[in-house]
């Protein structure tokens, strides 16, 4: 059950993340020439940190960034729509790992080359492993290909928890889900609206199974045997079983009445609100954490490595967030565009991106200079070997339905994790047939 404590702390955090609507790209009186880059972005924990470095890119050069903010799922859809349109109405497209795939399968975005020949990407911004890159022979991203877009944001999963009360407890940061359930059963109190802990249960798009998926494969299980070399579907093992069994058991035992409700929002709200033990969160989320104006327990939320099962491994799923420039806009649109995320990518400027509460995606931006708001940074950077990624193809979206589905089924407790996991076999594996992956 969410407090209205917690509600009016939602309502604050989305306030924070609203839209800007803004009106088409504008041009000068005297020239034509256009005064603004028009930037599809999704509202999200660090929407804010963007449109502070938006201002400082106006400031700098004269030409504003003109953000149109939908909601995740809806950011997609319009992104394609403007991509596949006559004439984009926007200058650069936020892409989430999965639908990068399809835009550059599809040739929807520019490679990059084409925009500007020999350009390549500074050595300290991070690869996650290819996502930018188009490898056309293996039809997958891979940095074995040509050069599609720039990475943005780079979000990851990080494990928040109530420091202070961990250590009024006596209990050290949790390194196994058995610390994490431990820490549930001495510290919660459900009879006092305080749990201990949330999963997502709340079915949209990439929502449930990227919650999920760091589970999967912490217990040694994965979607595929081997992508992009083998398509063979692998959810109906032992593995992904006790995964989804432990998954189940959270949603049941330890979060809150009415987990299928409960979507990355309302974690975060319960978080800020201090209604939450402990959970898994972007790590954009951090600048709510802290906030006054948002959180009634500023400065007791740490950050960690997401826990590994006893025997498993620790694993957080990525959520990098790309921009590329839509091929159907004129040459000088492109250039702006691009000029635009080769200075957003840069060093001094992730730096301030990240002082802000968003995530860089350079090495060399995620120094914490001792300050305590940039603690999460530590924490990012204690998680690199551990990140893994959904498998980046075009057919993803119709895949992530299946799991989406299943999933929200066996939190709500109306399928049970075996048969979700049977029913998500069959049927993934009778897209990836139609898709000609097998």
């Amino acid at each position: 059950m969410i407090t209205r404590k917690v509600l009016c702390i939602a309502l604050l955090i989305a306030a924070a993340i609203s839209p800007l609507f803004a009106g088409g790209s504008q041009e000068t009186a005297e020239t034509g020439e256009p005064t603004s880059v028009v930037v599809c972005i999704n509202e999200s924990p660090w929407l804010p940190a963007f449109r502070d470095i938006a201002k400082q890119y106006a400031e700098e050069t004269g030409i504003t960034v003109d953000i149109r903010a939908f909601p995740f799922a809806t950011m997609s859809e319009r992104g394609l729509y403007a991509a596949t349109s006559s004439e984009s109405e926007f200058d650069v497209i936020t892409m989430n790992e999965s639908m990068a795939a399809k835009f550059y399968h599809d040739g929807l975005v520019a490679p990059i080359k084409q925009i500007q020949p020999g350009y390549v990407l500074d050595k300290e911004v991070m690869t996650y492993d290819g996502l930018n890159y188009w490898d056309q022979e293996l039809k997958y991203p891979a940095m074995s290909g040509e050069l599609y877009s720039f990475p943005v944001n780079g979000n990851i999963q990080l494990f928040y928890y109530r420091k202070d009360l961990y250590d009024a407890a006596g209990l050290s940061k949790p390194e196994t889900w058995d610390d994490v359930v431990n820490a549930a059963k001495v510290i919660a109190d459900p009879a006092s609206n305080f749990y201990g802990y949330a999963v997502r249960g709340q079915k949209g798009h990439m929502a449930l199974g990227w919650d999920f998926y760091p589970y999967l494969r912490g217990f040694g299980g994965d979607i595929f045997a081997d992508a992009p070399k083998d398509f063979t579907v692998t959810m109906d093992t032992p593995e992904a079983l006790a995964a989804l069994s432990f998954y189940a058991d959270l949603a049941h035992n330890y979060a809150p009445p009415g987990s299928s409700s409960i979507g990355q929002s309302e974690q975060i709200a319960m978080l800020a609100g201090g209604q939450l033990l402990q959970t898994i969160v972007v790590a954009g989320a951090n600048a709510q954490m802290d906030d006054p104006k948002m959180s009634v327990v500023p400065g007791a939320i740490a950050y960690t490595v997401v826990p590994r099962p006893v025997g498993g491994v620790h694993a957080s799923h990525t959520g990098v967030l790309s921009m590329g420039i839509p091929d159907n806009i004129d040459a000088a649109r492109k250039k702006r565009a691009f000029d635009f995320l080769v200075w957003f990518t840069s060093q001094s400027v992730q730096q301030t991106f990240a002082e802000h509460g968003g995530v860089p995606i350079r090495t060399d931006a995620m120094n914490t200079k001792g300050e305590d708001s940039l603690r999460f940074l530590t924490a990012i950077q204690e998680s690199a070997d551990a990140t893994v990624a959904y498998p980046r193809i075009a057919a993803w979206p119709r895949i992530d339905e299946v799991i989406e589905s299943r999933l929200s089924e066996v939190v709500a407790d109306i399928t049970s994790p075996a048969e979700a996991l049977a029913l998500m076999q069959v049927e993934i594996t009778d897209i990836v047939v139609d898709e000609g992956l097998l």
